[in-house]
């Protein structure tokens, strides 16, 4: 088990892993203010950055180069390390961020610690942007995971394949973390709240310069780079965001822990105004992706890869509604 649990950590480090979780159902009862704002600053600030270090080379800089170095701002070199992610835990104010400081962990869904990730990580709190409450590790996601898919999509591109098929290839190569490295492996829990972060990510860097329609990044003939247009992460973000609506499948054995505490606590608020009109809003919120569509297409198949936690982690089913 010691030989087992050191070869993952390992591996987990070695690959700039983002595995942390996050328990939404804690922002039930509770309100945050919005956190684009702060949000996009960092981001412009970050890619601003990357910019001035890469124009000030003396070398041609390609599209795909410069995203990758806008990229490594935002990478994850350890796991509770990503630098989109600290920057809001350190900035973001009592009223903009739950939980802050004090134990997360005993009051949050994983309070029965499940296989060796919560003791040594702790959880994500999360935040509000548009009225949608998510984890911050969704922000991991989206500009970490989602430089893996731009990079995985680039790859196939090159290798012949059409853009769909590219893009279709890269959410498989998500949905395949999810089952091992970034889902079962690390935490016992497969996020579908990572997967579409990870593909918003990817349209993130993909908007950079290699978009057919507009782009963030235009250059001049002296093959210097700027800003034409500034990312907005409400662009991106959306209900599949939060785990309490877009759920997680969790291993059995993780289940097992974490039902009984959502069902004491969570089943008593399923219809409490505040959350019906959350998960109303939701619902009618107007976003739809290929991820997700390629998902449920996987999903209606049967496909091992895309356990579907309706049939037997929903909360309704749990509530006995």
């Amino acid at each position: 088990m010691q030989i087992k649990f050191l070869s993952i950590s390992i591996l987990l480090f070695s690959l700039n892993a983002n595995a942390l979780e996050t328990d939404n159902y804690l922002m039930w009862n509770r309100e945050l203010k919005d956190s684009s704002e702060k949000i996009n600053k960092f981001l412009v600030s970050e890619i601003q950055n990357a910019l001035n270090a890469t124009n000030k080379k003396k070398i041609f800089q390609d599209c795909e180069t410069v995203t990758n170095n806008i990229a490594a701002k935002f990478m994850s070199y350890f796991i509770d390390k990503n630098p989109l992610e600290n920057y809001l835990k350190a900035s973001l104010k009592h009223d903009e961020i739950y939980p802050g400081n004090g134990d997360y962990i005993t009051n949050s869904i994983y309070r029965d610690p499940y296989r060796f990730y919560v003791p040594a990580f702790g959880l994500s709190p999360n935040v509000q942007v548009k009225d949608i409450y998510f984890g911050t590790d969704k922000l991991t996601h989206f500009s970490s995971t989602g430089r893996r898919y731009f990079n995985h999509y680039l790859k196939q591109i090159k290798d012949g394949m059409s853009d769909l098929d590219a893009q279709r290839s890269a959410v498989l190569f998500g949905i395949k973390n999810e089952t091992s490295i970034l889902g079962y492996w690390s935490s016992g829990v497969y996020s579908y709240g990572d997967v579409e972060a990870n593909y918003q990510g990817f349209l993130f860097y993909k908007k950079m310069c290699f978009d057919k329609t507009e782009t963030f990044l235009t250059q001049n003939e002296a093959g210097k780079w700027k800003l034409a247009s500034l990312p907005d992460i409400n662009e991106y973000v959306s209900p599949y965001w939060d785990e309490t609506f877009n759920l997680s499948y969790r291993l059995p054995v993780n289940w097992d822990k974490v039902a009984p505490v959502i069902k004491e606590r969570y089943c008593p608020m399923i219809n409490d105004a505040a959350v019906v009109e959350r998960m109303d809003y939701y619902h009618h919120y107007p976003h739809n992706s290929f991820s997700l569509e390629l998902v449920r297409e996987l999903q209606g198949t049967g496909f091992e890869g895309t356990p579907i936690p309706e049939t037997t982690q929903s909360i309704t089913k749990l509530c006995g509604i």
